[in-house]
């Protein structure tokens, strides 16, 4: 079932990978939307198979201070200029709504299962779980934690602004997920519209390029273990699973070419947190959950949020409350995989494993007491 869902979780999160590439290509060139698609799977693909994880990680670490860097300074230049904006914009800056993060019917709910999502999906990306790995023990991964998390919060703070700035510049926003490709332009010209634009770009693609990586890196992980692991080598596995998780999710792309690259993304987080976080509070924090009741609520969860991005895929519209459920389904889905989590598990609580407080001492005493099978002791103590 994990593997499962880290399959389907990861492919979910790359498709908008792939879709920002090509949007991001087309905007600059005019190149067909395909094109930056193929180019960041080829490129994503040399990289994975080339290498591994230490190396992707290594590789991604620059990738961030890349994008940083290329999101930080346009910022700064287009805050100089914040004074003016396109009539049509500036118009709607005396009105407040435009302030409101949705709009319309159901906004409300709309907002907090947004939220919901995009908070507890995030522990569950496996591009992000499987970067524990690469840490040497535990109070190393705790350290690495806290470092990222204030790293991804300096990178977050930036596109609310982009937004605030696009909604000032831009008289009309025909297409939203270009509108910060669009803000040099409408804010400057010439050289200087063009040179920020193309820092932009390069910030957007070190995006693209680094979360992709991870991305294919957990489905060949996973694929070459689980399925391919038995007929031939760990390398050889490894590489044939990592091709097959770019092709097959480049053609996917390509099928899928309706549906905005945000709320691709935005689904794919309710995935991940309507599955894998109910497994992981849960399965960390509490003595009584058993394998079915993991299962089950794994289960349910991913069914009924993987339901809502087949309908987005298919470019259906459902009206009133079925339909905005069905565009922001974290607010229901994920409470439901903790229920059913937690009530299969209390149906089953005699298949507890035999060997649970053990586990869970093991998993909860800090690295300065060792742990072995007699017990436990303090590091250095003679026994």
């Amino acid at each position: 079932m994990a593997s499962t869902l880290v399959v389907l979780v990861a492919v979910l999160y790359l498709i908008p990978q792939f879709q920002g590439a090509g949007l991001t290509l087309r905007v600059l060139t005019g190149a067909p939307t395909w094109v930056g698609s193929a180019a960041v799977a080829l490129v994503v693909l040399l990289n994975v198979v080339a290498g591994g994880m230490r190396s992707i990680t290594l590789v991604q670490a620059v990738q961030y201070w890349l994008k940083l860097v290329a999101m930080l300074l346009p910022l700064a230049v287009l805050l100089v200029h914040h004074h003016g904006g396109a009539p049509g914009a500036r118009a709607r800056l005396d009105a407040i709504d435009w302030l409101e993060p949705m709009q319309g019917r159901h906004s409300l709910y709309l907002t907090y299962s947004l939220i919901l999502a995009l908070f507890l999906g995030t522990m569950g990306l496996p591009h992000v779980v499987v970067r524990f790995y690469t840490n040497r023990d535990g109070a190393a991964a705790r350290r690495t934690t806290v470092a990222v998390l204030g790293l991804l919060s300096l990178f977050y703070l930036l596109p609310p602004v982009y937004g605030v700035l696009g909604r000032r510049w831009l008289a009309s926003i025909s297409d939203s997920d270009s509108v910060v490709l669009d803000l040099p332009q409408a804010v400057l010209s010439g050289t200087s519209a063009d040179l920020l634009t193309a820092v932009l770009a390069a910030g957007a693609f070190a995006a693209f390029l680094s979360t992709s990586s991870g991305l294919v890196l957990s489905i060949a992980g996973v694929v070459g273990q689980d399925v391919l692991g038995r007929r031939l080598r760990p390398v050889a596995a490894f590489r044939v699973a990592g091709a097959a998780a770019a092709v097959g999710t480049l053609a996917l792309t390509a099928a899928t070419t309706g549906l905005a690259v945000a709320h691709a993304v935005e689904l794919a987080f309710a995935v991940a947190a309507s599955t894998f976080c109910p497994l992981l509070v849960l399965g960390i924090w509490w003595r009584g959950l058993t394998a079915a009741g993991a299962v089950a609520g794994m289960a349910v969860g991913g069914t009924l949020s993987t339901a809502a991005v087949f309908v987005a895929m298919a470019g259906a519209t459902v009206p009133g409350w079925p339909g905005t459920v069905l565009a922001q389904p974290a607010m229901i889905t994920v409470p439901v995989a903790f229920a059913v989590m937690t009530g299969v598990s209390l149906a089953t609580c005699d298949r507890k494993p035999i060997h649970l407080a053990r586990t869970m001492v093991r998993l909860h005493t800090p690295e300065a007491v060792e742990v072995d099978r007699s017990g436990f002791r303090p590091r250095g103590a003679d026994v």
